[in-house]
């Protein structure tokens, strides 16, 4: 996009707001699709401030004076477990700041119909489900992955800006996914993006000399990208210039990623120095969806690029590389019986036992998330769901089965107690990630527990 052409474009106030981690605590934690708006925004011209509310009170001085003074609030939905959160949001500025405009975004919004969205979220909020919709709000905006990120984090300060930068952050590297499995609501079926490599390097550069600055000996990053190593040859690029940045620096960066299985085999194979680059780039952690017990059931997802054979050839070149893996493993699909669920425990067991570097992060499938295949077929559940939105939920990963996920009582007991198998039989071994929420957002002494104990319970990572 020309640069004359978005400088004639007029100018917003917009303040950007990373809600409340929706289980009653704050989780601190730089948001990357925030970060990339809020950069494209800035881009565009527009003035543009962040609030999170995991660190701001809503009634703060400063957070009501950005609202009385914007044209716009932004909102990044990043799950389910939000939209109770972002309906009382929606109406509380609606109540208090009439002339604002309040603009959903996230991926959990893009699988969103626009009538579901209407009837969940109020007709005031507006839908930023495409390109389309942004540009009707905030004019053409310029590619994601093109804008520089240094600007954001100047305008937010230093305090904000050592705040995230003193815990894990999102590094966002790139974004796109070939595959097409059913229950996953992500962006997919797509070619993956990366940031322009310069930016990249500069961005890195700024938030080095930054924690240098800060007296920080250490930077950890979750990475963006669904599945890391897809396209080996690029990311050995990106790799070198985080190896190139804190080489030397005093400065010690760590990543965790998401691959697919069979892109790191084929990385491992391809990437010249493979193991060197892996340590010199900061990368001691790779999460790999594993996602059920077999190739039947990964073919009934439409998980076609997993095969039993690479999940021993993935942690055996890991525990080679020195490297922690992540075991991810959704249970309990619908058509999933005792011969899966048993199965799908005893692998967890089986790959804990073996690989001293793996540990294990178990979810309950929830094949009803905006997004995916479920959400298709299954127009009752999902008008339970907008009759009520605390039920939103119920959808969380982490969550029990309950009967809007799964409606057969029999599997729902199944799945649950399978669940707790592997968390309880491995996570006080230091081989589970995985802490078990609660469905909550009913009423009575059930939803009051509910919401207590899941307060209490560690972040999911």
């Amino acid at each position: 996009m020309n640069l004359v052409i978005l400088q004639q474009m007029s100018s917003k106030k917009i303040v950007l707001v990373d809600l409340q981690y929706p289980y009653g605590k704050q989780k601190v934690y730089m948001n990357g699709s925030l970060l990339t708006f809020a950069a494209q925004l800035m881009a565009a011209g527009h003035t543009v401030d962040i609030v999170d509310l995991n660190v701001d009170c809503i009634a703060d001085d400063r957070v009501s004076g950005l609202f009385a003074k914007a044209q716009v609030v932004g909102v990044s939905v990043v799950g389910c477990p939000y939209f109770p959160q972002v309906v009382q949001f929606c109406q509380y500025v609606a109540e208090n700041y009439p002339n604002v405009q309040v603009v959903l975004g996230g991926q959990v919004i893009r699988g969103l119909s626009q009538d579901e969205f209407r009837r969940i979220f109020g007709k005031r909020a507006i839908q930023a489900a495409t390109e389309e919709d942004c540009a009707e709000v905030f004019g053409v905006l310029p590619n994601a992955f093109v804008v520089p990120f240094q600007p954001v984090w100047e305008r937010m300060g230093d305090k904000r800006l050592r705040l995230y930068l003193a815990r894990e952050f999102a590094l966002v590297l790139s974004q796109g996914c070939i595959f097409n499995c059913h229950f996953c609501a992500a962006r997919k079926n797509e070619r993956e993006q990366h940031r322009l490599l310069g930016l990249f390097r500069q961005d890195l550069e700024f938030l080095r000399d930054k924690a240098k600055a800060f007296g920080l000996t250490s930077l950890e990053c979750y990475a963006s990208a669904l599945d890391f190593f897809q396209n080996p040859e690029s990311v050995a690029e990106y790799m070198r210039v985080l190896a190139e940045v804190f080489g030397g620096s005093g400065v010690k960066f760590r990543m965790r990623v998401l691959s697919c299985m069979n892109t790191f085999l084929k990385a491992s194979r391809t990437i010249p120095n493979f193991g060197e680059l892996v340590r010199c780039s900061g990368l001691w952690c790779v999460g790999f969806g594993v996602d059920g017990p077999d190739e039947s059931v990964w073919k009934e997802q439409n998980k076609i690029q997993n095969h039993t054979s690479d999940v021993v050839e993935c942690l055996d070149e890991c525990g080679r590389l020195g490297l922690r893996s992540e075991v991810l493993m959704i249970m309990a699909y619908p058509a999933n019986g005792i011969k899966d669920l048993w199965a799908t425990v005893r692998n967890s067991y089986r790959y804990a036992r073996r690989w001293p570097n793996v540990v294990l992060r178990p979810y309950l499938a929830k094949v009803l998330l905006p997004g995916n295949l479920g959400w298709l077929i299954r127009p009752a559940d999902i008008e339970k769901l907008i009759f009520d939105p605390r039920k939103f939920y119920n959808l969380d990963l982490c969550a029990f089965a309950s009967p809007i996920t799964h409606p057969r009582r029999w599997q729902r007991w199944l799945a649950n107690i399978s669940y707790l198998a592997v968390i309880l039989g491995l996570g006080p071994l230091g081989k589970c990630a995985t802490s078990p929420l609660l469905p909550q957002g009913q009423g009575g002494l059930y939803g009051w527990f509910a919401s207590k104990i899941n307060r209490y319970m560690p972040f999911d990572r």
